[in-house]
């Protein structure tokens, strides 16, 4: 079995303003260590950059913040996240119920991804409700919501790792709606 916790990094570049380079090509040097403290700050807990996630309670915090981790949640992730520095093999959002807006992720979920050779990866979904992995996966997959006693099983195994091309509103491909697990 594998265990992850999604990535804990996040790209920091992606935040300063486009033209914000010297004429030799390279960034200023105080905005580098700014970021670099920054990222010390979210890397001990503190404040950080996606709001403190935790991985506990409900709520976006960092949702509108790109290259966080709480970011646009309810979307699909491997619209942009399939290619390039930060590929995702899985991702979605968890909900409480399969029309919840997408202001209403739902943190601390246990998310368990099968793949066809019976490898397990296990993930716990961030504040914002969001999961993801970068694990060699073998497709076609499955996956199961824990939180706490109440488990939502999927009915069937899926091609792909984009949870919310289906899973979302209005659903897709006969999906029930969002990734959901009751309280």
């Amino acid at each position: 079995m594998r265990i992850g916790v999604g990535m804990a990094e996040t790209n920091l570049a992606c935040l300063l303003p486009a033209g914000w380079r010297h004429s030799s090509g390279e960034r200023p040097m105080r905005i580098l260590a700014l970021l670099g403290v920054l990222a010390g700050l979210a890397a001990c807990g503190g404040s950080g950059l996606s709001g403190g996630d935790d991985g506990e309670g409900t709520g976006t915090e960092g949702a509108d913040i790109e290259g966080s981790p709480t970011m646009q949640p309810g979307q699909n992730c491997l619209s942009c996240h399939s290619s390039g520095e930060h590929t995702f093999t899985a991702a979605g959002t968890v909900f409480s119920h399969p029309d919840d807006p997408v202001t209403a992720g739902v943190g601390g979920v246990v998310v368990l991804i099968t793949d066809a050779h019976g490898t397990v990866t296990q993930l716990v979904t961030n504040s914002a409700g969001n999961f993801y992995t970068d694990a060699p996966l073998v497709f076609p997959i499955t996956a199961e919501l824990h939180r706490g006693s109440s488990v939502m099983r999927m009915a069937q195994t899926v091609p792909i790792g984009g949870c919310s091309t289906c899973h979302n509103q209005p659903p897709a491909a006969g999906a029930p709606g969002r990734n959901y697990v009751a309280p």
